[in-house]
């Protein structure tokens, strides 16, 4: 009955990088429409 893995620093960085993972796709999204957005402005 340890309720250490709440402070498991390795535990942090999963749910960190579950975080990230869940929060790459619609960065991702956002930086290609900015990209795409860009590139029709300019006339390329």
């Amino acid at each position: 009955m340890k309720k250490i893995d709440t402070q498991d620093p390795r535990e942090k960085l999963t749910k960190a990088r579950m975080q990230l993972l869940m929060a790459f796709p619609f960065f991702g999204e956002l930086v290609m429409r900015l990209v795409l957005h860009e590139s029709k402005t300019a006339g390329v």
